[in-house]
């Protein structure tokens, strides 16, 4: 009996997740890029959108919560540019040492020419994600998430995004 209960004390030790062990990014800014919000320039896809990430500040460091700012822009010879701009809000639902599982929505404004409408639409994105830190690149953030692109143009499309590896991201924290 005593080995039954020091066995359910010591898993009980290691399911229990300490905040001290979550990676603090609170008031850090992450520079990098994305491609989860980007779309197609001429049947290709675009480049990766530039991001700029800030974590707001909180109480305790489990506590992630990051407004991403997005930029893109994709020119193909002889066509018109793609242009994205957009924000978007993340919220880490699971904080550990080196990895966050975060909740987000974003919007966008997306214009190119391969789209249904000359000036453009705006696209709404409810996604969730993971972002990875290795060990030894405490800075370096390695981000992939899955969504869904709602496109609020003419006529109303709604699509997944990120299936595979199609949304991945990387981000330097300072």
């Amino acid at each position: 009996m005593q080995r039954f209960i020091s066995g359910m004390v010591i898993l009980a030790m290691l399911l229990v997740v300490s905040p001290a062990w979550a990676k603090d990014l609170r008031e850090r800014v992450g520079a990098g890029i994305e491609s989860q919000m980007s779309l197609r320039v001429a049947g290709e896809p675009s480049p990766a959108n530039l991001s700029v990430k800030y974590t707001l500040p909180a109480a305790d460091k489990t506590i992630n919560i990051q407004l991403e700012l997005l930029l893109g822009l994709g020119v193909v010879e002889n066509d018109e540019a793609s242009v994205t701009g957009g924000a978007r809000f993340l919220y880490t639902v699971v904080a550990e040492d080196n990895c966050n599982v975060f909740l987000g929505v974003g919007a966008a404004y997306l214009r190119g020419a391969d789209l249904p409408s000359t000036f453009g639409y705006v696209r709404l994105q409810p996604l969730a994600g993971v972002e990875f830190f290795f060990y030894g690149l405490e800075n370096l953030g390695f981000t992939t998430s899955v969504g869904l692109n709602v496109d609020m143009g003419d006529p109303l499309a709604v699509s997944l995004t990120g299936a595979g590896f199609g949304a991945l991201g990387i981000h330097y924290y300072f």
